[in-house]
């Protein structure tokens, strides 16, 4: 099997100085993440047997991008991604209360 981020490389490293270059603008980074998901979806490698494409696709290219990010505007990522957890968390448990 082919690493994922090898095969898709360029289009990781286009998408990646978007991404880097809209520090604090949580909107567009979530954008950029989409737009690239969705320019490795429609690449024929994408679906090629050799090519294993992780389930969470966005959170790992998320992950990806979070590699080369600055010490603060790490810092910075985290707390918004563990935001964006216990927002999504909560709503779970709300969704569940209605359901009871």
């Amino acid at each position: 099997m082919a690493c994922w981020t090898i095969i898709f490389a360029k289009i990781l490293a286009d998408h990646q100085k978007d991404y880097i270059a809209q520090r604090g603008d949580d909107w567009a980074r979530v954008q950029i993440i989409k737009d690239c998901r969705k320019a490795i979806l429609v690449t024929p490698q994408a679906n090629h047997p050799s090519v294993a494409l992780p389930d969470g696709l966005q959170s790992a290219i998320r992950t990806e991008f979070m590699k080369k990010l600055s010490e603060s505007d790490l810092s910075d990522e985290e707390a918004a991604v563990e935001a964006k957890e216990e927002k999504q968390q909560h709503s779970k448990i709300s969704a569940a209360q209605c359901e009871a």
